[in-house]
């Protein structure tokens, strides 16, 4: 089972320290399921909608089955809503009332993959019925406690994961506010932030790179009242930061991590895990930075790849563009010194060495980085280009020797002109980083 940060902090600090913990802010997918107490079958008799399932995607003919669901929130991923039943290719109409326990303005949320239509006292309010990874429906309407009001909700799942999920979202105290109170009666904050699958999945691209919903909100408000606030980011693809990131002493990057990482994340905030991960990717300031700005979802469904070679780091070497945090980058518990490097061998091969030394309190982990730059590089060549990288361990003092082979073909590039790549002669300098703009070391080779 899945351990939440909440969980691993409670079972880290015991009783020894008081935990202020606030939802923060509501995202697209959160919301609480309407619980079978509020819901009713069309004669008002029992609790739960009425579910007829249909083995095609069209709700035609009679129904393969009928039964009661005490709550709409499935998700039945690969697999049927019964056994002997259709995985892929059928439909479901829920029919029946739904009461709430306050009155107010409602938030009714809908989370389907595939489509869905909501029907409101007999009113079509939800439309959606094409192919989609799982995605939110919302419609606001005021209820009124204790009134049962009519709906239907029709869903039809064509392929690959099925979801189906009702859900509301409530009146009352903004989360956020909650949030603000709470860091300011504590002594540290720490802001669990992120995306998650209703953002960034494979059957469907973000729009942009900002954090969703008010999450930007509640980390400026939150440093407001506290200077102690560690940003715990979970994403799948760089964010945006710079409205905040001046305001925080500490961001820890998990991405789409695995069962354990509310443990994992709560070991690296309280050091008895020192983290050694370097970016894949580069975090730009604001997405004009980027590469793809300009041609990304210019275009319905349609993509045109205009940045060639020049992606990540390369598009930003190349247009001279500080990014907020670099290719490569990743920072630990200690520190790593780089020193005596060494290249030798023929145009044939050559082989690279260098020092590490821990200079540190704490073991730690490095991957040292091995990029190539030609002197003669052309305007449509890369200013640099990442040829290998090695990652070692290093107790406290500890030094190690490093070695990286650079064969001929490092040192080629494709000639369009002959359909192939082709070794250039010339002379190259070969640089040693922490990250792509964090260089330690450099050499050069000349290849005949």
């Amino acid at each position: 089972f899945s351990v939440s940060p909440l969980a691993a902090l409670q079972k880290k600090l015991g009783d020894k320290i008081k935990i202020n913990y606030t939802k923060g802010v509501d995202l697209e997918g959160d919301a609480e399921p309407i619980p079978s107490s509020s819901l009713f079958d069309p004669d008002k008799k029992y609790n739960g909608l009425k579910g007829e399932y249909f083995s095609n995607p069209d709700l035609k003919g009679e129904p393969a089955f009928i039964r009661t669901d005490q709550k709409i929130y499935f998700n039945w991923g690969d697999g049927s809503p019964k056994e002997g039943f259709n995985k892929d290719d059928f439909s479901v109409r829920w029919t029946g009332y739904i009461r709430a326990p306050v009155s107010g303005k409602y938030v009714i949320d809908l989370i389907t993959d595939d489509g869905v239509r909501l029907y409101f006292e007999d009113k079509l309010v939800i439309n959606d019925w094409t192919d989609h990874a799982a995605m939110t429906n919302s419609y606001v309407t005021d209820l009124e406690a204790g009134k049962k009001y009519k709906i239907k909700i029709e869903y039809y799942e064509h392929g690959g994961g099925a979801v189906a999920k009702l859900s509301w979202r409530k009146p009352g105290e903004d989360p956020l506010d909650a949030a603000v109170k709470a860091a300011s009666e504590s002594d540290a904050a720490i802001i669990f932030a992120g995306t998650t699958d209703q953002y960034e999945t494979e059957g469907k691209d973000r729009k942009d790179l900002v954090l969703p919903g008010k999450q930007d909100k509640l980390i400026q408000a939150v440093s407001k009242v506290n200077e102690n606030v560690v940003v715990v980011l979970t994403t799948g693809s760089p964010v945006l930061m710079d409205s905040w990131i001046g305001n925080v002493k500490g961001i820890l990057e998990t991405w789409f991590a695995g069962e354990e990482i509310g443990n994992a994340a709560v070991d690296v905030l309280f050091g008895d895990y020192n983290p050694s991960g370097k970016l894949p990717v580069t975090f730009p300031h604001k997405w004009e930075d980027c590469s793809a700005y300009g041609s990304y979802m210019t275009q319905d469904s349609v993509s045109a790849y205009s940045d060639g070679i020049f992606v990540g780091y390369r598009h930003f070497d190349k247009n001279k563009i500080e990014p907020l945090f670099p290719f490569g980058y990743g920072l630990s518990y200690t520190k790593f010194v780089y020193s005596n490097i060494k290249i030798e061998g023929t145009g044939d091969s050559y082989e690279l060495s260098f020092d590490i030394k821990n200079t540190g309190k704490v073991k730690g982990a490095e991957a040292a980085q091995v990029y190539v730059a030609a002197e003669n590089a052309g305007v449509n060549d890369p200013v640099k280009q990442l040829k290998g990288f090695s990652r070692v361990t290093l107790k406290p003092g500890e030094n190690k020797i490093v070695a990286v082979s650079l064969p001929a073909d490092f040192f080629s590039s494709y000639d369009e002109s002959k359909h192939k790549w082709v070794v250039n002669p010339g002379k190259y300098d070969v640089l040693v980083g922490a990250s792509s703009r964090d260089i330690r070391l450099k050499g050069s080779v000349t290849v005949p």
